[in-house]
């Protein structure tokens, strides 16, 4: 077997273990069990609770054995709860520091956790974009300074300095 064909077959397994992951734990919130005990359950838990508008995918049979979602979706749900997972994880484990002074920023001016959860989210997929189009790694060090950037910010002016940013 070549190369790409066993990473091929990792990649499935894996996105096939992580929706599986996501169906059983998305069985608990419909069901109203408490959220499980381990961390990136809980984690797991809080978010699907806040994103219950994608549970027919959480559900489907052929999307829980690895199908790809379809070009012609908005939104791909898995990605977004994978997406929303790693900031939640940044936000809780301080790492980097600036994501949670960023939370705790847009918090304290008055948007939900959720809504801070989402505009982190919303940097990090931009600098993750840029760095596939340039053909380059991860830039961590853009990413913090965009971070404290926005937390310097007056709340009035985010969204636009963040449309700025990524024009």
């Amino acid at each position: 077997m070549k190369d790409n064909d066993w990473q091929s077959t990792l990649f499935k397994l894996e996105r096939q273990r992580q929706r599986r992951m996501i169906n059983t734990i998305w069985q608990k919130v419909k069901t109203g069990e408490p959220a499980p005990v381990e961390r990136e359950a809980e984690i797991l838990y809080g978010i699907l609770m806040d994103h219950q508008e994608f549970a027919s995918y959480f559900e489907d049979e052929s999307y829980l054995e690895g199908e790809g979602i379809g070009t012609t979706e908005k939104v791909n749900p898995f990605l977004h709860v994978a997406i929303h997972q790693m900031v939640e994880e940044q936000v809780a484990g301080e790492n980097p520091i600036e994501a949670a002074l960023l939370c705790e920023y847009l918090e304290r001016i008055g948007h939900t956790r959720h809504e801070a959860l989402h505009l982190i989210m919303t940097v990090l997929v931009h600098v993750i974009l840029q760095g596939l189009a340039e053909g380059a790694s991860f830039d961590g060090v853009k990413y913090v300074r965009i971070l404290e950037k926005l937390r310097r910010t007056p709340p009035e002016r985010i969204i636009t300095e963040l449309e700025d940013l990524f024009s």
